[in-house]
């Protein structure tokens, strides 16, 4: 269930993974369960909530003909379920300290006492600032049963830590949460956001802004209400982290940017993307920076050398085609364009016939050589070569061609010959390369400057 680990000097530190997982498979199931639905109802229809309400409540809970997994932890759910509230109530935090205080009079084990504590200390820090000194107290007895905290009870601490004027002792807490878990989502970012921007913190929330980034963690719905609250000024900053960062907003938080603005006496109108000039101010939009020759070489040789290194770049090639394609680049040279072969052909409209797509991809190849005077590969795949010969013939004779095997993925290949080919070479296609935004810049170290994303916007030059 738990580890107990010691060393000469140091107190024990305890994990609770284990555990903690236990309790939370049984809140998610009984929340859908009768009983538990029959315990929220008792603890409603009772106005006076004190321990000898929930004595009574668990003198019931242990006499339904239930399983005694749920007895054993219907309070420790019960907490939780209070902990976690998304908007917390006084009604809901006051019965959650009741529940809280009934625990705490029973004599438990350091694991599950870790656990009450944890959740109470959730709890305060989701009720805010009035509730510090009962947050010190809390912290102070988590510290008194363990050093070295798993996920959850870390992210307890800093939700509960934001709360004081201590929160920037959370970031301590998110590093111990990081050697315990591979990737952190927002919810351990948005109690700091909360602590720097009350405080008006413009130094920390610039630090949290780039962490995100940087741990490609997305912007949570809470974040920006967390900006949104704050006013004009934070506003403004809010629209800059999405410019900077590239933060993809969702639906619902454009929709809640929209309503502040227009809350703040702004207007609202739609820009068309050509013009990139504000209806209202005239005011031009700033364009994404051009990438440097410097940028670009770290860029090209980083992820030659990872395609090469590693094989889950290319995750639907084989090694062998893998291989064959690199020997291909290096004895055919540079090329001006790349051409996504199936793209093209299959820009046009649904109905038309294998011919007539031929056609189209013939075409095109045959405006880049022969008017536009370039060099060009075709990247397609074998089912290509069944397409009518005389139209396929031609484009071979015209260009260099590679294709690849029906069930590889050639989007990465179409980048690899770009970034070998040089920064001149551009790529006709239909794809803008955003599925490939994260995997490729953050392996290369590269998004903290947003060098992939500027690389793609030069890249694509021709829409069709």
């Amino acid at each position: 269930m738990f580890k107990l680990l010691t060393g000469r000097g140091l107190r024990p530190i305890l994990l609770f993974n284990n555990f903690k997982g236990s309790i939370r498979t049984i809140k998610s199931d009984a929340r859908n369960d009768e009983h538990f639905q029959t315990v929220l109802s008792f603890i409603k229809d009772n106005q006076y909530k004190d321990i000898d309400f929930w004595v009574e409540c668990d003198r019931k809970i242990n006499s339904l003909n239930i399983n005694e997994r749920f007895k054993q932890v219907w309070t420790n759910a019960l907490l939780r379920h209070y902990a976690h509230q998304s908007d917390l109530k006084k009604d809901d935090f006051e019965l959650g300290i009741s529940l809280y205080d009934y625990m705490k009079s029973k004599k438990v084990d350091d694991r599950n006492r870790l656990t009450i504590l944890s959740a109470a200390l959730r709890l305060c820090g989701e009720r805010g600032s009035s509730e510090t000194d009962r947050i010190d107290q809390l912290l102070t007895e988590i510290h008194q049963i363990a050093d070295f905290f798993d996920v959850d009870t870390c992210q307890s601490i800093i939700i509960g830590l934001s709360a004081t004027d201590r929160w920037r002792d959370g970031y301590r807490y998110l590093d111990m949460a990081k050697l315990t878990s591979h990737t952190l989502g927002p919810e351990f970012y948005s109690p700091l956001f909360r602590a720097a921007l009350r405080f008006d913190d413009k130094k920390e929330v610039d630090k949290l802004a780039k962490a995100l980034h940087e741990h490609d963690v997305y912007v949570s719905e809470k974040i920006v209400n967390y900006f949104i609250q704050k006013g004009k000024k934070w506003l403004l900053d809010l629209l800059f982290y999405y410019y900077e960062y590239r933060w993809i907003p969702g639906a619902r938080q454009m929709e809640l940017i929209k309503e502040a603005f227009v809350r703040e006496g702004y207007c609202i109108n739609n820009i068309e993307p050509r013009k990139s000039t504000c209806p209202c101010c005239s005011q031009k939009l700033l364009p994404l920076p051009k990438l440097g020759l410097t940028d670009f070489e770290r860029l090209r040789r980083s992820f030659l050398k990872l395609a090469v290194e590693r094989d889950d770049i290319f995750l639907s090639t084989t090694i062998e085609e893998l291989q064959r394609f690199i020997t291909f680049m290096n004895e055919s040279g540079r090329f001006d364009m790349i051409v996504d072969g199936l793209n093209v052909a299959y820009a046009a409209p649904k109905h038309i016939t294998l011919k007539q797509r031929a056609e189209l991809l013939r075409s095109v190849i045959n405006y880049l050589v022969d008017v536009r005077r370039k060099r060009v590969l075709v990247l397609g795949r074998k089912h290509m070569l069944s397409w009518p010969g005389k139209f396929m013939d031609e484009i071979q004779d015209k260009a260099k061609c590679f294709f690849v095997d029906n069930k590889s993925e050639d989007d990465k290949m179409t980048l690899y010959a770009a970034l070998s080919s040089g920064r001149q070479t551009q790529i006709v296609t239909l794809d803008e390369l955003r599925d490939h935004k994260y995997l490729l810049g953050g392996e290369l170290g590269l998004k903290a400057n947003n060098c992939f994303l500027r690389y793609g916007r030069e890249l694509i030059k021709y829409h069709f």
